[in-house]
């Protein structure tokens, strides 16, 4: 099959011959080929990313520090594929696997990094308007799970002011090294 012209990852994930595979092992097939060099791929150069573009998705006119009245940036992903990726049940997973338009090859993300992700790109506008950024990332967690799991000990942290803590942390985490990269590789954009 794939002798016999150049194929896009969707077009072989719906391709009728591959059918009685399931997607996701699929696609981590496909993407252990490409780490290992079995496939050639086309890539492009990283795009430069604007420090300030990515401010400008977590303005955060909910927060009680906030004095912005400029409506936050969207985030879009580029191809349906990691669309599909961020909402499709996680299991017991670490990692979510996500497409690379311009290095043509798969990146990984943290579980609770997809979450961030998430709200970034299909949190509701009234949400937005109303609870800061870091409650709308606690709430889907809640909804999603897994539960937030402390580095050193292992234990799930409930405690809210413990929790609030650590989501913080991790949206941080995301906006300062997941997000710049995640732009670079044209996972995702930023609209207007």
């Amino acid at each position: 099959m794939l002798r016999e012209r150049s194929w896009r990852l969707a077009e072989i994930a719906s391709d009728p011959r591959c059918a009685d595979v399931s997607k996701d092992d699929l696609i981590e097939a496909i993407d252990l080929a490409v780490s290992l060099g079995l496939f050639c791929v086309d890539a492009q150069p990283l795009q430069v990313i604007d420090p300030l573009e990515i401010d400008r998705v977590f303005l955060d006119p909910a927060a009680e520090d906030s004095n912005s009245l400029t409506r936050p940036a969207r985030l879009r992903f580029t191809n349906q594929f990691n669309a599909d990726q961020i909402v499709r049940p996680m299991g017991l997973k670490q990692l979510i696997l996500l497409a690379s338009p311009v290095r043509g090859s798969g990146d990984t993300i943290k579980i609770l990094h997809s979450i961030v992700l998430d709200e970034l790109v299909h949190g509701s506008e009234s949400d937005r308007a109303t609870l800061d950024f870091v409650t709308r990332v606690e709430r889907r967690i809640a909804a999603r799970g897994p539960g937030i799991v402390e580095r050193k000990t292992g234990r799930e942290i409930t405690e809210p002011a413990d929790r609030r803590t650590a989501v913080t942390a991790i949206c941080r985490e995301f906006q300062e090294l997941i997000l710049p990269d995640l732009l670079a590789l044209g996972i995702v954009a930023i609209d207007a």
